[in-house]
């Protein structure tokens, strides 16, 4: 199966300066709260930086009309670099991301910080700014392509002319992605203002088994009712675009950030005996972090650490049933080792076996013997649920081939 690199972009994206025309321009304020602008041939485009403010105003002089007021909206790399009175206070009560991207399985947390700039023309003094920060989420399922991206725009600090600036944002789409709903943000600029919105998005119609890359934005801009042109130059915050499928059986397609390594927990309250398997192995060094595997290796892995019970060499005892790990499901699976291990453990300081894998076709694991797959037999309902949650598992966080994840026993 031929899988798609997913680009992560994660990053602000500026549309136009000023009153300069783009062609998604028009995707500034669109009739609902989702435009399906496709902004995929922008992703690149960085947007005005506020270290370079004067030499943007300059160059906006040089092309725009020379009379009224004119406005920059630039941005700085996180919410830290603010740097204007109030800012600390409105960030952290904005639950932002620390000054940058933040991922998850299933979520991402981008937030940044910028500046409206108001300024005369020609000579380019200026005489008002707004300071803000912007706060975006974007939550996946593993269970639906359907996604939300939240957005959070709040101002911070203000200083000069800036009466009557008002503020107004919209989700886009920016690959392979349907808006089927949400809200609209707007209204005043002036601080303490903060304003919310939430886009949805479908991703387009695919077949079974296929992988594809979508992805979302917020796109904003400003309005000054004395400004020349009304609004300033729009811009866009993208998240990290994410990975979704069809290929877990009949089940519905998900979506994940593919490059966030998810873990598996196993608790050993609910299943002591699987756990205490599965743990005994990752202390002997057998590997806590694998890798999915084909459903054909799967087959194999299966076949070779536990055969079918024979009623003499490969038996089950009354009540249990055959486990190995690494699972069967990964390609760290028994079809990749070189050899099988089974515990007997029997601790000398209690005079008491600590435990027996009841396996007879494989060789017990030494102290130091850290290789190959490990088989141990315990009770059926064990490791038929502990299974089921393997499989949940994959499906909750799209864990697909060639996926890595970690196993964690936890209490």
């Amino acid at each position: 199966m031929l899988r798609k690199k997913m680009l992560a972009i994660g990053a602000l994206v500026a549309l136009g300066l000023l009153a300069v025309v783009s062609p998604v321009a028009a995707a500034a304020a669109p009739k609902a709260g989702a435009s399906s602008a496709p902004l995929a041939d922008q992703a690149v485009v960085r947007a005005p930086d506020c270290a370079n403010a004067k030499n943007h105003i300059a160059d906006l002089l040089q092309r725009a009309d020379k009379s009224g007021s004119g406005m920059v909206n630039c941005v700085r790399s996180s919410s830290s670099a603010a740097g204007s009175t109030g800012t600390s206070s409105a960030a952290a009560a904005a639950g932002l991301c620390f000054g940058a991207e933040i991922l998850k399985r299933l979520s991402s947390c981008t937030d940044y910080s910028g500046r409206l700039i108001i300024f005369t023309k020609p000579d380019g003094v200026v005489v008002g700014t707004i300071d803000y920060v912007v706060k975006t989420e974007v939550f996946l399922s593993g269970r639906a392509d359907r996604w939300r991206h939240n957005f959070t725009i709040t101002s911070t600090s203000s200083w000069g002319l800036v009466k009557g600036v008002t503020v107004a944002g919209t989700g886009v789409c920016v690959i392979e992605c349907v808006p089927v709903g949400g809200t609209l943000v707007g209204g005043s600029a002036e601080p303490p203002a903060s304003h919310s919105g939430i886009a949805t998005f479908d991703s387009e119609i695919h077949g079974s088994d296929d992988v594809w890359t979508a992805g979302s934005a917020w796109t904003f801009t400003f309005t000054c009712p004395f400004c020349t042109p009304l609004q300033s130059n729009p811009t866009t915050v993208a998240a990290s675009r994410h990975r979704c499928d069809s290929t877990i059986g009949n089940r519905p397609a998900g979506c994940a950030y593919e490059d966030v390594i998810p873990t598996h927990e196993i608790s050993r309250q609910r299943f002591p005996q699987y756990a205490r398997h599965i743990e005994l192995a990752i202390n002997h060094k057998l590997p806590d972090l694998l890798e999915k595997g084909s459903q054909e290796l799967a087959e194999r892995n299966g076949r070779i650490a536990c055969p079918p019970d024979d009623g003499a060499l490969y038996m089950r005892p009354p009540g249990m049933s055959c486990d190995e790990y690494p699972f069967r499901s990964t390609k760290q699976g028994a079809a990749n080792q070189p050899y099988g291990r089974t515990f007997f453990i029997f601790n000398f300081q209690t005079g008491q076996l600590a435990i027996d894998c009841k396996v007879k076709w494989l060789a017990r694991r030494g102290i130091t013997d850290s290789g190959g797959y490990n088989v141990c037999m315990i009770p059926e309902d064990q490791n038929r649920e502990g299974g089921n949650d393997l499989q949940v598992f994959y499906y909750d966080n799209r864990v697909i081939e060639g996926d890595e994840f970690r196993v964690k026993i936890v209490n």
